[in-house]
């Protein structure tokens, strides 16, 4: 392991290892878990970024397919551009998720 000289304030590296003892830790330890934590902030942030891209470039591509299908079939989404599911089957699950809302809003205000 590599050492390393950082400069503070008198007082704040005395709070510092007054609270790391209360902790049952180092300052070493402290700082060692904060450097690696900010190193792997930069990794999580690129999965983000890529997570985002890739959910925007389906959004896209599926406001493009309902697009088309709006086009060939009057303000219709195509079957395809609805995930496979009838217009019927849609409303049904609507429905049904709206029914369990209200089941599950009557359930916590009567128990």
């Amino acid at each position: 392991m590599a050492n390393l000289t950082i400069t503070v304030p008198d007082d704040l590296l005395q709070e510092a290892r007054v609270r790391a003892v209360r902790e049952g830790t180092s300052v070493n330890a402290i700082l060692r878990e904060h450097l690696q934590q900010y190193v792997g902030q930069e990794e999580r942030n690129r999965k983000l970024a890529e997570a985002f891209r890739k959910s925007a470039a389906e959004i896209i591509a599926l406001q493009r397919a309902e697009g088309a299908a709006r086009k060939n079939a009057g303000s219709v989404p195509s079957e395809a551009a609805r995930g496979g599911r009838s217009i019927r089957q849609i409303v049904n699950d609507e429905r049904m998720e709206e029914l369990e809302r209200r089941r599950a809003k009557h359930r916590s205000t009567n128990p």
